[in-house]
């Protein structure tokens, strides 16, 4: 390994398999995104040797040499035995101050309206999720398979929720809530972000966090409904998790204690070996896992 000169070595313990951006790679670049890792080397004393940071751009290798650490945070506490590591990739990671942030920062809903949730057993979703049945929300979810539905149902005891891979969901949102919808968190766009649009109250609103519904299409989705945004007055609000990283303390200290209450418990699935990361990722697309998607590359 090369001298650390002015840089940091730190070991990759797990490499998240979100956050990806492939445009304008190089052939063998390292495949970056948000992961936590162990500083073994440094000459930085921001970043002492046995600290656990967490960034967005931690490459899927086991040893890295850190040259941009902008994005970087140390993560207080790690090694207590109460809160395992991987929980900050899931409900204290990206995902959690995915989930909380959009709501702290947009959600309009109050007690009783009813929410609208796509991808709900996701992790981004069922984070949404808990944060709006906490604000006392009647929580709706869609999922792509029926055991996904009973755990939506089941766990994470959300209010409603239906398989649109096997189910209208024009339908199932009718039946479930006649009167309509105050406000839907969109984590997939095309044809149920239309949808959900169609089913809004006036006055609706939405979050827009994702549109990985869209990721792989042949074809781009036209939406259909573009004037119900003016005939109902709907307001949408754009959401990125990047415009809040510096907002991770602020998010832990609301939400670890949750965590070691057990209040706020999600399901993940941990992959062992940074040379499964790529089919990991393959199969995240594909909607293989319940839950949030990691790659566990080596133990601290």
């Amino acid at each position: 390994m090369a001298p650390l000169s002015n840089t940091r070595v730190i070991r990759t313990k797990y490499a998240d398999e979100v956050a990806l951006t492939i445009d304008n790679f190089k052939t063998e670049t390292p495949v970056s995104g948000f992961g936590i890792a162990e500083v073994v080397g440094s000459k930085n004393d921001k970043f002492p040797v046995s600290s656990v940071v967490i960034a967005s751009n931690i490459t899927w290798e086991q040893y890295t040499i850190a040259k941009d650490m902008t994005s970087y945070q140390i993560i207080p506490d790690i090694r207590n035995p109460a809160v395992p590591p991987e929980a900050y990739l899931n409900v204290l990671g990206i995902t959690g101050l995915t989930a909380w942030a959009a709501i702290e920062t947009h959600a309009k809903f109050k007690k009783d309206d009813t929410v609208f949730i796509s991808s709900a057993a996701g992790p981004v979703g069922q984070s949404l999720a808990i944060q709006a049945k906490r604000r006392g929300a009647f929580v709706i979810g869609s999922a792509g398979s029926d055991e996904k539905v009973r755990f939506l149902l089941e766990d994470l005891k959300i209010d409603a929720a239906f398989n649109y891979k096997t189910q209208d969901a024009r339908l199932e949102l009718s039946r479930i809530a006649p009167a309509g919808l105050d406000a839907y968190l969109d984590l997939v766009g095309g044809e149920t972000l239309d949808i959900a649009i169609s089913k809004l109250k006036s006055h609706g609103h939405i979050i827009a966090i994702g549109n990985i519904g869209t990721v792989n299409g042949a074809q781009p989705y036209v939406t259909q409904n573009l004037n119900l945004i003016i005939v109902k007055a709907l307001q949408i609000n754009g959401f990125t998790a990047f415009e809040h990283l510096r907002r991770f303390t602020e998010f832990w200290e609301a939400t670890k204690p949750l965590v070691l209450s057990g209040e706020i418990q999600l399901r993940d699935s941990i992959t062992e070996g940074v040379k499964k990361a790529p089919q990991t990722f393959v199969d995240y697309l594909q909607g293989k896992f319940t839950g949030k998607a990691i790659v566990k590359v080596a133990d601290l």
